[in-house]
């Protein structure tokens, strides 16, 4: 039990160290804190998503746990995923036959589950891998079968971007024509679907095709639309690739201050969010259109830079592939001594019945145990930190039950108070509303000179008044479909008479109306309290106000241009503000990111999952 206590401690320290992110390690904790073993594969997988980004070793180390897991509670469905995974981050690293590997078993064992969508996904990514071996018939083949699957199961988006794949092949054939023809089938696949992000990527590869068609004017209107959809979505990764075609297609032209702006646009993404894969092509891009446009000193520092990374990169990869052999050679050296140490055990158990003799037996081999795994280990420091790691997960799992308590508690909190907002709106609209109607109404009835107008119009008022602080306390629209108009009604009413220009976007609205009514109910309370802290402290004059749904989650960011403030000055108070605003997401699983600086506005990013969230 001990070793495999050490060996689990020992993976989450590989983990650590391979990942600059400290908040990794917190991660995989709350996971193996899960009761239930499958979710645990879910939430592997998505932690294994989230650093394909980032570093496709750390991805596939979470993929290949989730694997172990999923394999030893017979969970097919996870398994199939997480072959899958790990296969495509080989790829990306360009461990071409390991990467088929595991997408051939990720097809074979998709055949146990009646679902085939990683079946045909695996096929593209195969369908890339021979493609880029040459061999292009076969990446056809495989591309055709992954097409039929998505056709049977009707699914468009998938449809679509097997459109573009085989755009891509075509036009690397150098069949133009028709790569332009799959790609207009995949843009109208995605105009009907409304898929913004998916959309962009085909204008984009659309832009491409006219840039081999030498239609350098063409590829400019499509890589500025795709730059257009990109920033409207707020796609970050996404940008600096378009950045790049841009600044590459500029040089070409012989515009050398745009290709150089729309590059520095591009690093300046890739820095902020520590991307470094596809850095040092940016510089080297950088240096190339400033050496044209006589800026030799940049050109130069530039190139440097790109030597640099470059370099970095490289040294860094080539060190993962040596400690990728060296850790296979140790495991099989273990696992042969284990199964050498497992036979003489049997032998001496069988050949000797004496009960001292087998209880020496037993201190031999835990002795060489420990000396395998020290061995292993090499360094004494480390066992240390293995020690720590152990008590640290001991007390981590011991406050589990505490935690769930709390965040029942907030649970209930929320709850109760909801249902107290409920009561108070229903006595000020049916009871407060109601009388002050019928005094209007009676007074109305008594006279019609101008000091008593005065008074009903202030009863009007008040009535008015009354009916707004009611339906903020429980929007009544929320239990009907159309929460987008209740959203635009709220916003127009609470800056009405502020000097305020709100814009307000609000798409698609139907998947917005259809969102369930407790996240409807989290996100107008996180809208009331964002809207009362910019009209209390943010002295803005604009406000842009963007609630978009994805297939998986909806976002809302709101931006002013007021007078910010610094982030790590917000108030720890709970119940208020920011705190408050988390308090409430903890509920759904959101999440919210705030960029601000003192004069300069502010901007505030609420992320909510929207297919497996609930209260």
């Amino acid at each position: 039990m001990k070793f495999r206590i050490l060996l689990f401690l020992a993976f989450i320290s590989a983990i650590t160290n391979a990942q600059s992110t400290k908040g990794i390690t917190n991660e995989i904790t709350k996971t193996y804190a899960l009761q239930n073993d499958s979710n645990k594969v879910i939430s592997l997988l998505h932690l294994s998503t989230q650093y394909q980004e980032i570093n496709h070793d750390t991805a596939i180390v979470l993929a290949q746990k989730a694997l172990k897991i999923a394999t030893a509670i017979s969970y097919p469905r996870g398994k199939t995923e997480a072959l899958f995974r790990i296969g495509d981050n080989y790829f990306f690293i360009n461990y071409k036959e390991k990467s088929k590997d595991y997408l051939i078993k990720s097809i074979d064992n998709e055949q146990k589950i009646t679902s085939k969508y990683w079946t045909a996904r695996s096929y593209r990514k195969l369908a890339l891998i021979f493609f880029s071996e040459g061999n292009t018939k076969k990446a056809q083949e495989l591309e055709s079968k992954a097409i039929q699957i998505h056709i049977a199961r009707k699914d468009s988006s998938n449809i679509a971007q097997c459109y573009n794949q085989f755009a891509n092949f075509f036009k690397k054939t150098g069949q133009i024509d028709s790569a332009f023809t799959y790609i207009k089938q995949a843009i109208e696949i995605e105009k009907k679907l409304d898929d913004q992000r998916a959309l962009a990527r085909s204008f984009r590869n659309l832009a491409s095709t006219y840039l081999a068609n030498k239609n350098q004017e063409k590829a400019e209107y499509f890589y500025k639309k795709t730059l257009a959809i990109q920033n409207t979505i707020g796609s970050k990764h996404e940008r600096i690739h378009t950045f790049r075609k841009l600044g590459e297609l500029y040089t070409q032209k012989g515009q050398y201050k745009l290709a150089i702006n729309y590059i520095k646009q591009g690093i300046q993404i890739s820095e902020k969010i520590h991307l470094l894969r596809g850095l040092p092509e940016l510089y080297h891009s950088l240096s190339n259109a400033q050496e044209l446009n006589k800026e030799h000193k940049n050109a130069f520092k530039n190139y440097t830079k790109f030597i640099q990374l470059h370099d970095s990169i490289q040294f860094k990869d080539e060190k993962i592939a040596e400690a990728r052999k060296e850790n296979k050679s140790k495991v099989i050296e273990l696992h042969q001594e284990n199964l050498q140490l497992e036979r003489t055990i049997e032998d001496q158990f069988i050949n000797n019945k004496k009960r001292k003799i087998l209880t020496f037996i037993l201190i031999i081999v835990l002795i060489i145990l420990i000396g395998l795994i020290i061995n292993a280990i090499k360094k004494k420091d480390l066992i240390q930190q293995i020690t720590n790691k152990e008590k640290e997960l001991t007390k981590q799992l011991i406050s589990k039950d505490i935690k769930e308590v709390q965040f029942k508690a907030i649970q209930k909190i929320t709850n109760n108070q909801e249902i107290t907002k409920e009561r108070i709106a229903k006595e000020l609209h049916d009871e407060l509303g109601g009388t002050l109607t019928a005094v209007k109404i009676n007074l109305m009835q008594i006279s019609e000179d101008a000091e008593m107008n005065r008074i009903i119009e202030s009863i009007g008022e008040i009535a008015k008044t009354s009916r707004f602080i009611s339906h903020d306390l429980h929007p009544p629209l929320l239990e009907s479909s159309d929460f987008c108009s209740l959203i635009t009604d709220y916003l127009n009413h609470f800056f009405n008479n502020y000097e305020i220009e709100i814009t307000t976007t609000l798409l698609p609205e139907n998947k917005i109306n259809a969102l369930a009514s407790n996240i409807q109910l989290i996100l107008y309370r996180i809208i009331q309290e964002l809207c009362s802290n910019i009209k209390s402290h943010s002295k803005a004059s604009k406000i842009d106000f963007q609630l978009i749904a994805h297939t998986n989650d909806i976002n809302l960011v709101i931006e002013d241009n007021g007078i910010g403030f610094e982030t790590k000055n917000i108030s720890l108070k709970p119940h208020k503000g920011i705190p408050l605003i988390k308090e409430q997401l903890k509920v759904i699983g959101g999440e919210i990111e705030i960029e601000s600086t003192k004069k300069q506005g502010s901007a505030i990013y609420i992320f909510i999952p929207t297919n497996t969230t609930s209260v």
